[in-house]
């Protein structure tokens, strides 16, 4: 804007004097008159041209760092042999047939080396399992400018067991919680887990909090919520079975 400023203030700053007489000294030629018109409207235009390159290279954005990619860990080719232990089942969730997606965000160092990394999902002994092998992942470094540097990512990581599945359970809007008129008013924000015990008939027989958001009105909408929603019956050894999954729900105002 300075820019700008300094070239409207060079264009010629004519006045009329009130004066009579000094009118006729005051007053340019029609040339001249007319050639100044020129002259202003050049300089505007410059100015606004300067304005335009100045607001063009400035207010834009930096470019955010170039993370590496978000995929399955066995889908990170680039990971140095040996740098992560292999994710394995123990005898507690083999047993119990537990399956899923475990979500770790990862905090890179520019060498490429873990910081820090927790679960941003609880699936109790697969989150716990994820971070005890995976803590001390190598990752390819993040590069802004042509240098490494530090960075985040999120990978995902699926358990699995062969005709082990977990009940699906169908949120859409005809059972979609909604936000009570009370906790709106109190701005009450927090996560409610529950879990959802479904037959093998996919009918939801039981909903109950795992983890309470702290403000009641939230976890008892959610209940009446999940209980409205269709489901899709889990398996074990590739056989509809009764089961129980977990729902989670983040209540945010913005």
């Amino acid at each position: 804007m300075a820019l700008v400023a300094y070239f409207v203030s060079t264009a010629p700053n004519i006045t009329v004097e009130r004066d009579a007489s000094r009118r006729n000294r005051s007053r340019p030629s029609p040339q001249r008159w007319g050639s100044q018109k020129y002259i202003m409207r050049f300089h505007t235009i410059l100015g606004l041209l300067f304005m335009f390159i100045f607001m063009n290279a400035y207010a834009q954005d930096p470019l955010p760092p170039i993370h590496p990619m978000n995929a399955f860990y066995k889908e990170l080719v680039s990971i140095p042999e040996g740098s992560c232990a292999e994710p394995k089942y123990t005898e507690t969730p083999r047993a119990l047939e537990e399956v899923g997606v475990v979500k770790l965000q990862f905090e890179i160092s520019a060498e490429g080396k873990t910081k820090s990394v927790q679960a941003l999902n609880d699936l109790g002994n697969l989150s716990a399992l994820s971070l005890r092998y995976l803590s001390g992942c190598m990752f390819p470094a993040a590069i802004l400018a042509g240098k490494p540097v530090s960075s985040q990512i999120i990978v995902p990581v699926e358990w699995k067991l062969d005709g082990v599945t977990n009940p699906i359970i169908q949120v859409n809007d005809a059972c979609r919680p909604q936000y009570p008129i009370s906790a709106r008013r109190r701005q009450a924000n927090g996560t409610t887990k529950l879990i959802v015990r479904v037959s093998e008939t996919n009918e939801i027989l039981d909903v109950s909090i795992s983890r309470p958001s702290g403000h009641s009105d939230l976890d008892q909408e959610a209940i009446k919520a999940i209980k409205r929603c269709k489901a899709i019956a889990g398996t074990s050894r590739g056989v509809q079975k009764e089961k129980n999954t977990i729902v989670t729900i983040d209540w945010r105002r913005d």
